[in-house]
């Protein structure tokens, strides 16, 4: 599907002229909502805040109950994570690989806090090299770095462009291409 921004927007019943980051915690609904949206209560400007919690119920009921005076709209698990990613301004997430390959993809901007220890923080560190993404260390930062993320033309492009030489949109089909190529090798 080769939608705009404000089609997909359109089409996912968002607001379409709004600024819109996607909170994403994988399967699990694991990452830190809360210090986000807490964090997001200071901009002025309003935005839309679209937390997919996966199959992490209880996470949905905390998040329903924090005040906060930005449009929020929380998904379970959906089989559209890629048309909302690619609706959204920027992208918070843990740094699981799945959610980098797919955000690499869509060339939505990446801000990374609280990546799981091991391979998600060598993610985080391989992307942040080469400034396909940003990382926040501590909740403080949380607000300014995603004011840069959503404001700072220049910065956009450029984690775009970053993205663009990163991601490989066609390696599902690659490998298997190898693989059936192996296989026919060995018969």
């Amino acid at each position: 599907m080769n939608l705009s921004k404000l089609e997909l927007r359109k089409k996912l019943g968002l607001r379409e002229r709004m600024k819109m980051i996607l909170i994403a915690g994988g399967g699990m609904g694991l990452t830190k909502y809360m210090d986000i949206i807490h964090s997001i209560n200071q901009f002025q400007e309003t935005i839309q805040v679209i937390c997919m919690v996966g199959n992490n119920h209880r996470m949905r009921k905390k998040i329903k109950a924090i005040p906060c005076r930005h449009h929020i709209h929380i998904l379970e698990f959906t089989n559209d994570f890629m048309l909302y990613l690619k609706a959204s301004d920027a992208i918070f997430t843990k740094a699981g690989g799945l959610t980098l390959a797919e955000s690499l993809a869509c060339e939505t901007p990446i801000i990374i806090f609280k990546p799981v220890p091991g391979h998600e923080e060598q993610n985080a560190e391989l992307l942040m090299e080469v400034g396909a993404a940003l990382k926040v260390n501590h909740r403080n930062e949380i607000a300014s770095i995603l004011r840069k993320v959503l404001f700072e033309k220049e910065l956009v492009i450029s984690m775009k462009r970053k993205a663009r030489k990163l991601k490989k949109p066609d390696a599902a089909n690659q490998i298997v291409q190898q693989i059936l190529q192996l296989e026919s090798n060995y018969n």
